[in-house]
């Protein structure tokens, strides 16, 4: 099956579901933006102090704590 078919499946079964009022569980895991913050939460933890805390000081406190 093509790239295509595989995503024409998967929408046409995200409708159905929705319009039944299905739950169909997430896989955050597998979105960019969590591989993004998987690969590089610790690089900016790093730096953040420096180049960020005086603009966004709340996140320095945040952060840690949800992820």
């Amino acid at each position: 099956m093509g790239a295509a078919a595989g995503t024409a499946r998967r929408a046409a079964h995200w409708h159905t579901a929705k319009r039944l009022g299905v739950y169909r569980p997430r896989r955050p895991r597998g979105s960019p933006l969590y591989r993004l913050i998987e690969d590089h939460f610790e690089q900016f933890a790093t730096v953040y102090d420096e180049r960020f805390a005086r603009r966004n000081a709340i996140l320095s406190e945040v952060l840690p704590q949800l992820l």
